[in-house]
């Protein structure tokens, strides 16, 4: 009967350890890859030089402007917040572009999405 309560008390170790490892490498974090969001293939721009302008209410955002790294057909803004309001871009030249924004507070932005769309 001894014999009979090692070898459980062995086997329940041995599940212990097993699950302490795979507790431990399903822990580890990965930084998720940056990507693209267009209606087609993904376009792979890099966003520099993004800067969100205060209206003349500092509670509220007036635009936002940023650059491409590429020539683009269209660009708008999406704030996570605002659940589904996309607010459309306009290039006034090269690759820069200038999103004019109405009724986002400041208190809206939690995630900003910039979807761009090369032709």
């Amino acid at each position: 009967m001894l014999k009979y309560i090692q070898s459980v008390l062995l086997v329940l170790l041995v599940l212990l350890a097993a699950f302490a490892i795979s507790g431990q490498a399903s822990d580890q974090s990965y930084e998720i890859p940056l990507s693209g969001e267009v209606s087609g293939r993904i376009s792979g721009y890099e966003v520099s030089g993004l800067h969100l302008h205060l209206a003349a209410n500092p509670v509220l955002i007036s635009t936002v402007e940023f650059d491409l790294n590429g020539r683009a057909d269209q660009a708008s803004v999406r704030f996570n917040a605002l659940q589904g309001r996309v607010f459309t871009c306009r290039n006034p030249y090269q690759s820069h572009w200038i999103c004019e924004l109405e009724g986002v507070g400041v208190g809206d932005i939690q995630e900003l999405t910039i979807i761009a769309v090369g032709g």
